[in-house]
């Protein structure tokens, strides 16, 4: 049976719990039955099948790259809980993890009063987390949690009201209400004021669109109230300005009133004749003699394979797929290249 892996097969084994014994190749990274190590330090072990306690104390850089390993292999059925004590046979150990699982309930629940409120759903799943982390752990190792967080205890059915009120106190609860609501006000405000400014800005869209004899999708959006189908709108009628303002200046290039088109974002390329009719520009600046460019126009015509031609000093043609001429970091359209051809009257 094989008994040295690569790191990452070491968590993998160990995760399915089917081998006693594995390693890395230096010894660094390793498992004995139920529990995996790095170096000598007892990094996670199965408590029962469905439950793994993971150290979470600081250590090394490796160390930390082998615990990351760990939750990659272990299933997302698995309870992984955090706590500083793997090894749970000294009542101590389970008495200190009982307490920081429970302060870790209580430290969160404390931010659900500073946190923006964007995040208190999020903050509130961190809580449920750990209290379900708290009930797995008891139930795993069998043991009454201290007195004090008995409160802590769920059955099947939990809610998120009944943690809330095993957490907080009623002046909380009543404080962290208030907030919610104040919360939810501000969040109808900001979602209509959205609602109004993208209704203005999709009026000043369509207005560019007219004013420049451009066609648009025509939509109902006045009286919407639906901010994704208005935001799905402004998209459609941005991306209608923004062809035409590159078509603007791709245009002022091939004129030569514009020196490069290094800020225009386009998926493929365009080409110019130089001004002294030598070369042919492209629009990431490469210069090609108009001999050589002839003679690949020729092939390209004829249907001859032009894969690895030769394009000037350092460019290779790597295809032409699909009437696209790709040559480095070039991608060139065979209308682009028939536009000037046309001009140079090879066609």
């Amino acid at each position: 049976m094989k008994k040295v892996f690569n790191n990452s097969e070491v968590a993998h084994v160990w995760a399915q719990q089917n081998q006693k014994t594995g390693r890395n190749s230096n010894h660094s990274f390793s498992f004995d039955e139920k529990s995996i190590y790095s170096y000598s330090t007892e990094m996670a072990r199965f408590i029962d099948k469905d439950i793994v306690l993971i150290n979470c104390r600081q250590y090394s850089v490796t160390t930390s790259q082998h615990v990351s390993l760990i939750y990659a292999a272990l299933s997302s059925w698995i309870h992984k809980i955090e706590v500083p004590y793997v090894d749970i046979s000294f009542q101590s150990n389970i008495e200190t993890n009982y307490r920081w699982i429970a302060n870790n309930i209580q430290e969160e629940a404390e931010k659900l009063f500073t946190c923006n409120f964007a995040n208190m759903q999020w903050q509130k799943e961190k809580i449920a987390k750990n209290v379900n982390w708290f009930n797995a752990y008891r139930k795993a190792v069998k043991t009454k949690p201290p007195e004090e967080y008995i409160k802590y205890i769920f059955g099947q059915d939990v809610t998120f009201s009944k943690i809330i009120h095993a957490v907080l106190t009623e002046q909380e609860i009543e404080k962290l209400e208030k907030r919610e609501k104040r919360g939810k006000k501000a969040k109808i405000r900001k979602e209509k004021k959205m609602i109004k400014d993208a209704i203005i800005e999709i009026e000043c869209l369509i207005d560019f669109c007219k004013n420049n004899s451009l066609s648009y999708p025509i939509k109902t959006y006045s009286n919407s109230s639906d901010y994704q189908f208005l935001s799905d709108y402004i998209g459609c009628l941005r991306n209608i300005k923004a062809e035409f303002e590159n078509q603007k200046v791709i245009a002022e290039w091939k004129n030569h009133e514009k020196q490069n088109l290094w800020n225009t974002y386009t998926p493929y390329q365009f080409l110019r004749v130089s001004k002294d009719a030598k070369k042919i520009e492209t629009s990431k600046n490469v210069k090609i003699d108009i001999k050589e460019a002839k003679i690949l126009f020729a092939r390209i015509q004829k249907g001859k394979p032009v894969h690895g031609f030769k394009v000037g000093q350092y460019y290779t043609v790597n295809s032409f797929v699909d009437g696209v001429l790709t040559a480095g970091c070039h991608k060139i359209k065979i209308e682009e290249i028939n536009e000037i051809a046309k001009k140079l009257e090879w066609i």
